[in-house]
C-alpha cells in the first residue's frame, strides 16, 4: 500500500462525510460498512444522493458513491447497488402490512375498483408459479390490468390471442432462424395474453408445456428446439358471446370459452362483471373523492427492484400455516357444485402460492396466519360467480 493512501485512511471524516457513513452503514453489514469508510476516506467513493421521485414513497433518497477512483469503479458500483437495493427494502419495510395494498395500487391506475383483482396481481408478481385468468364482459378493465401487471414486471411480455398461434407463442421463425417467442421471452417473468378466448384450440400446446413444464419446444427441418419458458400466465378472455348473462354457476359455465384442460391450469380465475347499479354509484363517488395521484418513472423502478430482491426468497411453511392451507382447500371442495369451475390440487398449490408472495411482500422469512388469510380472501373472492354463494 502506498504511503499516500494509508495517510488518506487515517484521515477523519469530514462532517458531511460523516453523516453520510451513519445514515448509510446501517443500510450495510459489518465488512460492506468498513469498505464503505475505506472508500470515503481514500476518495474512491465520492458520498452523495440520487432522488428517486415515487408516488408511494415520496422522494426516496438513495445514497450513492461518485467514482473517484476509475481503477476501482467496479467496486464502487457493487455497492453502490447494494446500497439501492437495501434502501428501497427499508422503505417498503416501513410501510410493513400495507405494502400489498400500496403495491396493487399501482396497477392499472385508470380503472377504479376490482380491488381483489389486483391484489392477486400484485401478489403473482412476487409468486414463483401462479397463473391468473381475468374472465369477463369487454370494457371492464380486464386488458388494462393485464397490461399493467406485465409493465411492473421485471421480465415480461405481452401478446393478443387473436393475433398469436403455436409458434408464435413458443417461437419466432425468420427464414431459417428459429428465435423465442411470446412465452420463452418472459421466462422466469409474466406472459401477458389479452383475448386468450380467441387463440385456436390447436395453438395451445405451448401454452401448455409452459405454464405445466417450464419449457416449449419447436420442430423444423429435423432440428428439435426447446427454450426455457417459466412463466407466470396472466390472461384476459371474454366469455362465448362476449358478454356473460345471467349469474348462476350453471348459466355462466355454459358460456365458457375454454374447455376445462386450459382453464383449470389456472390456479385463479376472476369472473368480473360490469358494475350493477349500486357498485356503479360507489365507484362515481369514489372517482369524484380521489384526487388524481400520477404515477412516476420511479414507482416502475423500484418495485422492479423489489420484485427482483424478494422473488429469489423462499419463506417457509410451518404445520400450522401447512394445515390452514389444507382448510381453505377443503372448505371450498366441499362447495364445488356452487362454483363457476372444477376445484383441482391446483386449488392447494395456488393457496400456498398466495401465502409464500404474501410472505415475500413483507419481508418475512416464515409465513404467518395473516399471509393464509390473505390467501384466503382473495381465493374466495375469485370463486364467487356473481350471485350469493355459502362461500
Amino acid at each position: 500500500m502506498g504511503i499516500g493512501r494509508f495517510v488518506l485512511r487515517a484521515r477523519p471524516l469530514w462532517k458531511t462525510e460523516k453523516e453520510f457513513f451513519e445514515k448509510t452503514s446501517q443500510l450495510l453489514s459489518l465488512d460492506e460498512g468498513k469498505e464503505l469508510l475505506k472508500f470515503i476516506k481514500e476518495y474512491t467513493g465520492i458520498p452523495d444522493y440520487l432522488i428517486i421521485r415515487t408516488s408511494i414513497f415520496g422522494d426516496i433518497k438513495i445514497p450513492v458513491l461518485g467514482i473517484g477512483d476509475r481503477e476501482r469503479k467496479a467496486e464502487v458500483q457493487e455497492l453502490n447497488e447494494k446500497l439501492r437495493v437495501e434502501t428501497i427494502k427499508k422503505e417498503f419495510k416501513n410501510i410493513g402490512e400495507s405494502s400489498l395494498n400500496n403495491i396493487s395500487k399501482i396497477i392499472a391506475t385508470n380503472i377504479i375498483g376490482h380491488e381483489i383483482v389486483k391484489e392477486s396481481c400484485a401478489l403473482q408478481l412476487f409468486s414463483d408459479k401462479l397463473h391468473i385468468l381475468l374472465l369477463g364482459d369487454p370494457g371492464t378493465g380486464k386488458t388494462e390490468i393485464v397490461r399493467s401487471t406485465a409493465e411492473c414486471s421485471p421480465i415480461s411480455s405481452f401478446g393478443l390471442g387473436n393475433g398469436t398461434t403455436n409458434v408464435g407463442l413458443a417461437v419466432t421463425v425468420q427464414g431459417d432462424e428459429v428465435k423465442p417467442g411470446l412465452l420463452p421471452m418472459a421466462h422466469e417473468g409474466i406472459c401477458a395474453i389479452d383475448e386468450l378466448n380467441l387463440l385456436k384450440e390447436d395453438s395451445r400446446a405451448g401454452l401448455y408445456n409452459a405454464m405445466e413444464k417450464g419449457f416449449v419446444t419447436y420442430d423444423k427441418g429435423g432440428h428439435h428446439y426447446q427454450f426455457p419458458a417459466n412463466v407466470r400466465v396472466l390472461a384476459a378472455a371474454n366469455p362465448k358471446g362476449d358478454k356473460f348473462r345471467g349469474a348462476s354457476a350453471n348459466a355462466l359455465r355454459r358460456q365458457l370459452p375454454f374447455d376445462p384442460a386450459l382453464l383449470t391450469r389456472f390456479h385463479i380465475v376472476h369472473v368480473i362483471h360490469k358494475p350493477n347499479s349500486e357498485e356503479f354509484e360507489r365507484i362515481a363517488r369514489k372517482v369524484a373523492e380521489t384526487n388524481d395521484k400520477n404515477l412516476f418513472p420511479g414507482d416502475a423502478e423500484i418495485l422492479k427492484t423489489f420484485i427482483e430482491v424478494m422473488r429469489k426468497k423462499e419463506p417457509a411453511l410451518t404445520q400450522e400455516v401447512k394445515e390452514a392451507i389444507i382448510m381453505i382447500a377443503k372448505d371450498i371442495k366441499q362447495r364445488e357444485e356452487e362454483l363457476l369451475i372444477e376445484v383441482s390440487p391446483r386449488l392447494v398449490k395456488g393457496i400456498a402460492e398466495l401465502v409464500k408472495a404474501s410472505a415475500r411482500i413483507s419481508q418475512r422469512e416464515e409465513a404467518m396466519l395473516k399471509d393464509v388469510e390473505t390467501a384466503r380472501k382473495i381465493m374466495l373472492e375469485s370463486l364467487k360467480t356473481g350471485e350469493e354463494t355459502s362461500i
